[in-house]
């Protein structure tokens, strides 16, 4: 199978780019930089809205996403990243896709939780392993 480039796979691919490095932050420090998450979704919205027409789902998707906002503004302390890389999936992909994608990372961060004998484990590693994963078998 060969890759053709198209608008929406290469701001994707580029997208997946980015939560690559986000990943890694997350995976070595825990601590992300909110500015990145809201240039990420952002990004996200702008790919999505630009090649396809919006959908109620999508302006609910923004709506919740907003939200999460102003709860990180009052409650600073409050890391909400993995929502933020959640409702950035949630507008790029249907329902359903969205929800086999949570189910990748869920699995993998269970099973890395079993093979390391941890009780936590940075989860926006294993939500990107899972877009990159759904975003190349579509």
């Amino acid at each position: 199978m060969q890759w053709t480039p198209t608008g929406p796979s290469t701001l994707q691919s580029l997208l997946g780019l980015g939560l690559i490095l986000l990943a890694n932050r997350d995976q070595t420090t825990t601590n992300l930089s909110q500015l990145w998450l809201i240039a990420a979704f952002v990004f996200a919205l702008i790919t999505r809205v630009f090649f396809t027409p919006p959908t109620l789902w999508t302006l609910l998707v923004v709506f919740v996403w907003a939200a999460l906002q102003i709860v990180t503004i009052e409650f600073p302390g409050v890391g909400l990243a993995d929502l933020d890389v959640a409702c950035l999936v949630l507008v790029l992909f249907s329902p359903i896709t969205a929800t086999w994608l949570f189910l990748i990372a869920s699995i993998s961060a269970l099973l890395s939780c079993l093979t390391h004998q941890r009780n936590g484990v940075p989860f926006l590693p294993h939500l990107t392993v899972a877009y990159l994963l759904i975003l190349y078998i579509n």
